[in-house]
């Protein structure tokens, strides 16, 4: 018998569940060849609270540092059973660990969380941005309205998502955001329904920006976009002797995100690259 979209989420989310035990307890093992510590992974709704939370409504938004700032901006591993997550980067940078893979975020970026990922955060202080947090019965309402499956890969795989400098998508997802906070923060006639557009039309937005990406070959990822932002600046800019923070700032990134990228694709650093600017002038 064919499993429906939940049950196939259950059941992935079982999977995952397992892989992350697994790899923790094989790097508790590593750790100490003697005493083997079975650490459970928590359960939570919204980080340490019950399951339960906010479940009236299907969706909850509050800001990165309500959470993490008390917390030491480390978000622990654990995962949500009943519940799909967004984390909406605005600025500041994140180390990411989904299930068993690691990722670094700066500013403009997105992180989706499926069901039953084990997930952990490392945010810089100060990061700016929000959770958006939606129950499986608000999930199940919005499907409900599809004819064809539109939000399945969405909800099901682990993504992350770097805007860089291209920012006209990241203003739209923000928009729903900020129209979501607004219908939560009151208590107006048709609030659920409003809630439940509002929550379709930021997953649609998202998938869409999801399906573009994957389908885009990789010279036009956001990286190749700031790499060649900052080729421009420099010939700009390099009589000027401006700072590599100088630069970043100027683009939206860290420093740190700057030189690796241009390690990554001109095997040298972003202060190499301007000084080899500077002698090809000479």
């Amino acid at each position: 018998m064919a499993l429906n979209f939940f049950e196939s989420c259950i059941f992935q989310s079982s999977n995952r569940i397992f892989n992350g035990f697994f790899r923790l307890s094989v790097a508790f093992m590593s750790q100490s060849s003697s005493t083997f510590r079975a650490t459970p992974i928590p359960n939570y709704g919204l980080y340490g609270e019950a399951i339960d939370a906010r479940e009236e409504l299907g969706l909850h938004i509050e800001e990165i540092h309500e959470r993490s700032r008390d917390e030491g901006w480390l978000i622990k591993p654990h995962y949500h059973g009943r519940l799909f997550q967004v984390i909406c980067l605005i600025s500041g940078s994140v180390e990411v660990h989904l299930d068993t893979k690691t990722y670094s975020v700066d500013s403009l970026g997105f992180v989706t969380v499926p069901m039953g990922t084990i997930h952990e955060f490392i945010f810089t202080p100060n990061t700016q941005g929000f959770v958006v947090t939606l129950t499986d019965t608000i999930l199940t309402t919005i499907r409900q309205t599809q004819t064809v499956s539109f939000f399945d890969d969405v909800l099901r795989t682990p993504s992350v998502i770097e805007f860089g400098l291209a920012g006209d998508a990241a203003t739209q997802l923000e928009t729903y955001i900020s129209l979501m906070r607004s219908e939560l923060a009151e208590e107006n006639a048709g609030r659920s329904a409003s809630l439940t557009m509002l929550s379709a039309l930021f997953l649609t937005h998202l998938s869409r920006h999801l399906d573009s990406e994957r389908r885009s070959h990789v010279t036009t990822s956001p990286h190749a976009r700031v790499l060649e932002q900052f080729k421009v600046k420099v010939d700009q800019n390099f009589r000027r002797h401006l700072s590599i923070k100088d630069y970043a700032e100027d683009l939206n990134i860290s420093t740190s995100t700057l030189n690796r990228v241009c390690r990554q694709h001109l095997n040298t650093s972003a202060k190499g690259f301007i000084a080899q600017r500077i002698l090809a002038e000479a």
